[in-house]
């Protein structure tokens, strides 16, 4: 059989979801899986798919925590990718090269308070923006959503920061958090995408 439409994905995506599989990544993953599995049969799709459910429907859906960790780890790769690349850094040392000019114009020495002013700013306009949508679009990650709030609490509560007492170190500090900040984000916007773009989620 050939590779399954996105109608064809859709549907089964849907049945999951009827079935009590609330997470979107984790449905997602048991779709792909399932796709694999009727995709190498012949014949009818509905067929084919009825078929396999009656004998792994069951097996599928115990296997919840299986599909979750493979839903974390695609979603970690993806993160870990985007940090380990140049643009990471370039972002940060931008904001940083932004902050001492606007210090150096403005004749203010510490400039560190301003970032972390910037940071608290953009992390609470995020967290804002992604609870919003979340509840607006009601779709649930498993992953996404507990990245999220893990990163946001984390820089809420491990201060790193005060255990750094040069003003430029603590200004790049800052400015390595308002950039990883923005790229996790694009992170994870980028993986909803590609859900999205497979499943019509």
């Amino acid at each position: 059989m050939q590779q399954l439409t996105p109608q064809q994905l859709g549907f089964i995506d849907t049945y999951l979801k009827k079935s009590g599989v609330q997470y979107d990544d984790i449905r997602h993953e048991m779709t792909d899986h399932v796709a694999s599995a009727i995709e190498a049969k012949e014949g009818d799709f509905k067929e084919n798919f009825y078929s396999y459910m009656i004998n792994h429907k069951r097996e599928l859906l115990d296997s919840n925590a299986a599909y979750k960790k493979l839903a974390f780890s695609k979603a970690v790769s993806l993160i870990t990718q985007n940090l380990t690349k140049v643009q990471f850094y370039l972002i940060a040392l931008f904001i940083f090269a932004t902050a001492c000019l606007a210090g150096y114009i403005s004749g203010k020495e510490i400039i560190a308070d301003d970032l972390h002013l910037a940071l608290v700013v953009l992390s609470s306009v995020i967290i804002i923006n992604f609870w919003g949508y979340k509840i607006f679009s009601k779709s649930s990650y498993s992953v996404i959503d507990k990245l999220v709030m893990v990163v946001y609490l984390g820089a809420v509560f491990i201060r790193i920061d005060k255990f750094i007492k040069d003003n430029t170190l603590l200004s790049l500090y800052y400015s390595f958090a308002i950039a990883f900040f923005i790229l996790l984000m694009q992170s994870l916007y980028k993986l909803k995408k590609q859900y999205k773009l497979r499943y019509g989620a």
